[in-house]
């Protein structure tokens, strides 16, 4: 099957997660 898509599937949701905390930290320490 095509295993390609599931790993950009992964990637992708990886590096969003990874990017929203990242976003989540910045903001609440600026916020402070």
């Amino acid at each position: 099957m095509d295993e390609s898509r599931w790993r950009w599937t992964i990637v992708a949701g990886l590096a969003l997660g990874v990017l929203g905390l990242a976003y989540l930290n910045t903001g609440r320490d600026r916020r402070r």
